[in-house]
Formats: structure tokens, C-alpha cells, sequence
């Protein structure tokens, strides 16, 4: 590796001692990270931390991704780091290398010019200049850089300013960086939320920039779209956040087809008991005033992972029923829904504190609540004590429907019964009618089923 021809080039911006509280980040940095720095300065290149992991570290969180700036060009980057790098975004001057400890992203310092689409800049060109690498950020609490071998802050927008103040303003003028690149106007309502929404607030002029522009979100990627919403529904103030977007009349370009969403329903993603919701119970509390038929197309049209609308709609589909308040209605459920039914319960015991309008009757809610909490069921399924081939020799039942059926109904009575032996279920078996009637009506061991279950519909209760 060949040594530097030439002095290396010095950050073109006044630097300030790095603030007491972020020299412990430093020590915790991986050390590949402070090895890619000065195998760049090794050869003859600066690089700075930026972005992100500035801001986090003046906010005392830590672990989040490390990204870097550089002076090396793209091309250089991968030639210094040969096998360990990655050209993952090199028309943009972003290089990933491989560290031990994870993967960096390395990017050359640039400048841009000409957004012609409102997404992407038309022209992008390889530079020195950490200023004016700042300088196209988007917001000033993200255009911080750390040097972190001289230990020395570069914050040319004051983001320490705005960190202190809690407060989320543009780099410039909000309406250019917006008309730049319209995701930067979800991405605004997204680290208003990061931290806190209530603790925060977004800069005036920023926000009339938000509303004015809102429909040029209408030209961004859905996919780009879904990425920076999912980040605001998992954050620690998701309602107050999607609250603020609807009344601004942006939720409706990032999400289409959802319906406006019914203030309790906002005010219980901020719940504390809903701190430990994950993404697809919250997406199912979002849009619960939407029938379940509806909820695949929107997250379809929003390219949620297949796995996501699953759970989103098998989650949605449970909240439109609760069990009776009686032992064995409970021990079905539990059954069925195994840990679901926790955040089932909590769906329920919010909907009642924030005024869920379809909790018409909330003496029967608070009923099984109640009943739910007094007694530890179990929150796994209950293996069934006998099989198909058990009961076709004791009743006789060829395989088919009736026989499948049957197996379901025997199944349920031993969990709602609590049987424990063989001998149990076939005196239970005894007394069942299975030889007439229509199987189709006997119950099954689900979670919402007419046997055991009230439905709860936006007029009150079935």
C-alpha cells in the first residue's frame, strides 16, 4: 500500500472541539471503523463520520449504522479496499466495506444539481469539499460530521442548536429541499417522530414547505415510500405522528386508500401498552375502521412484504371478535391465538380508554378482560390427545369431512373441558351426535368462531 504523494486535505469548514458527551461514542466506535479511516489516510484521503450517527451520538443513543464521507473517489475506494469492498451504490459514490465487526458505507464527498423529477439530482460530481457535502443534506441535526482522530465536530448548520431545541429544520431553504427530493417531506415527519414527536417540533417554515409540496409525493418510488413509513409506524409516537400527517393532508399521498383514520385509533398507537405491539398489530389498529377485504389491497399498494399482510390481516380479522367471559371460551382462545392474545387484549383494554366507537357494549369487553386477567391461561397450543385414525376405530367414520370435523369438535371440548387422558375424550366422544347432523356446524378449536365468540361490529355486538 502506497503512502500519501501529497499533504492531505484538510476539512474546508471551522471544526469545534467534540461536545464531553460524545467522546464516550468514540471509544465505543468498532475498531473497523477507525481502521478504514486510516487505511484512507494512508493513502492520502480524509474521511469524516457523518450523518445519522452524529445525530444519535449527541443523543446519547448508540448501535445504530456508521456511515462515512470521504475524499476518495468511488473507484479509489474499492481499489484501496480491494476484496473487503462492495460497490453497492457507486453511481453515487457509496461503497460498502467489509469490517469485522459489520459493513460501512463509505461515501465520496459530492455535490448535486438539477432535480428535474423531484427524486433523484441529474447530476452528481465527485469533490473535496466537506462543506458543501453538508451543505445538500436535508436537514441540519443530519448535516453534522466528527473527525474522529482530532476529535472535532463540524456543524456549519448549527444541528447542535436544533438537537438542544429539539427541533427538526432544513438545511437552506425548506422549499428547494423539498422540491429536490419530495421524500424528504415524509422523511421530515419521520424524525420529527424518531425521538419523540411530543418533545419535538417541526420549524415553521419547514412546515408550510410539508404542506405546500405535500402532492409531490405522488412522484416518489412506493417502495422509497414504504420504507420511511414503516420507520414512522414502528416509532415511539406513531399516532402523534400520522395524526399530524392526516391533518395535513400527506398521509392520504403516502398511503392510498386509506380512509381517514378515527382519532382513537391514532391515540392508541401511543399507548404505553402498545409499546410492544410489532408492525402488523399496529398497521392492523390503523386501519381497523376498514373492512378486512380492504386492508390487502392498501398494503399491497404500499409493496408490504407478503408475511406483513398476512399478520396484518389475521390480526384484524381477531379484533373483530372477543371471547366469552367463561373458562372454557378462554382456553380456546388462548389455544388459537397463543401470544396474539396478549395484544389482543390490549387492543381492547386501549379501545375502551381512548373511546373506540365500535366498543358499543363495554360491559361485555370489560367482562372478558376481566376474566382474562384474573386467571394465567395457557398461551400455547394444546396438542390434540387422540388422532383421525383413533376415532375412525371407535365411531366407525370413513375419512372425509365429517370424520375431519369431528376431529376438531373432540379436539375443542378437550381444550375447553381441560381432558387430559385419552380415556376422557372417548367418554366425551360418547355423547356427541356425530353419526346426523351437519358437520359444518360443529365447533372447531379457532379463534373467532360463533361458539364462544362475540362479534363486535361498528354498531355494537352480534
Amino acid at each position: 500500500m502506497n503512502g500519501p504523494t501529497a499533504p492531505l486535505p484538510s476539512a474546508d469548514l471551522p471544526g469545534q472541539p467534540l461536545p464531553a458527551e460524545m467522546e464516550g461514542w468514540l471509544e465505543e466506535l468498532p475498531d473497523d471503523v477507525m481502521e478504514i479511516i486510516k487505511t484512507l489516510q494512508a493513502n492520502g484521503y480524509r474521511a469524516w463520520l457523518v450523518g445519522g450517527c452524529v445525530r444519535d451520538a449527541w443523543l446519547g443513543a448508540r448501535g445504530g449504522d456508521i456511515d462515512l464521507c470521504t475524499t476518495s473517489p468511488p473507484q479509489t475506494t474499492l481499489d484501496i479496499f480491494g476484496d473487503q469492498a462492495i460497490p453497492t451504490g457507486i453511481d453515487f459514490g457509496t461503497v460498502s466495506v467489509k469490517g469485522q465487526h459489520g459493513i460501512y458505507e463509505v461515501t465520496t464527498l459530492r455535490t448535486e444539481s438539477l432535480y428535474k423529477d423531484g427524486r433523484r439530482p441529474t447530476n452528481v460530481a465527485w469533490g473535496t469539499s466537506l462543506r458543501e457535502d453538508l451543505k445538500r443534506r436535508d436537514f441540519t441535526i443530519n448535516s453534522m460530521a466528527v473527525d474522529p482522530l482530532e476529535h472535532r465536530l463540524y456543524d456549519p448548520h448549527r444541528g447542535v442548536d436544533d438537537l438542544m431545541n429539539r427541533r427538526i429544520r432544513a438545511v437552506g431553504r425548506p422549499m428547494e429541499r423539498c422540491n429536490e427530493d419530495a421524500l424528504r417531506i415524509l422523511r421530515a415527519y419521520r424524525f420529527w417522530g424518531v425521538h419523540d414527536a411530543k418533545a419535538w417540533t417541526i420549524d415553521e417554515t419547514l412546515h408550510q414547505a410539508l404542506v405546500l409540496l405535500r402532492t409531490r409525493l405522488d412522484l416518489i418510488a412506493v417502495e422509497r415510500k414504504w420504507v420511511e413509513l414503516r420507520k414512522i409506524i414502528l416509532g415511539p409516537s406513531p399516532g402523534h405522528v400520522l395524526a399530524q400527517m392526516q391533518h395535513d393532508g400527506v398521509l392520504h399521498h403516502v398511503v392510498r386508500g386509506l380512509r381517514p383514520v378515527p382519532p382513537p385509533q391514532l391515540t392508541m398507537l401511543d399507548g404505553t401498552e402498545a409499546n410492544s405491539w410489532g408492525l402488523h398489530h399496529r398497521l392492523a389498529t390503523l386501519m381497523h375502521h376498514h373492512a378486512i377485504e380492504d386492508i390487502n389491497p392498501v398494503l399491497q399498494g404500499l409493496t408490504a412484504p407478503k408475511s406483513v399482510i398476512q399478520g396484518t390481516v389475521k390480526f384484524a380479522q381477531s379484533l373483530a371478535a372477543v371471547p366469552k367471559a367463561s373458562t372454557p371460551s378462554l382456553r380456546v382462545f388462548a389455544h388459537a391465538m397463543g401470544t396474539e392474545a396478549l395484544h389482543h387484549a390490549t387492543f381492547h383494554r386501549l379501545g375502551l380508554q381512548c373511546g373506540l366507537q365500535h366498543q358499543a357494549n363495554e360491559s361485555l369487553v370489560n367482562a372478558y378482560l376481566d376474566a382474562w386477567s384474573a386467571i394465567p391461561y395457557r398461551l400455547e397450543p394444546v396438542e390434540a390427545l387422540v388422532d383421525g385414525r383413533w376415532l375412525m376405530q371407535r365411531t366407525g367414520l370413513p375419512s372425509g369431512r365429517r370424520l375431519g370435523r369431528l376431529k376438531g369438535w373432540v379436539h375443542r371440548l378437550q381444550i375447553e373441558r381441560g381432558l387430559r387422558t385419552a380415556a376422557e375424550v372417548e367418554t366425551t366422544l360418547n355423547t356427541l351426535p356425530f353419526v346426523h347432523g351437519d358437520p359444518e356446524t360443529w365447533p372447531q378449536p379457532n379463534f373467532p368462531t360463533d361458539a364462544g365468540s362475540i362479534f363486535i361490529t361498528t354498531q355494537g355486538v352480534d
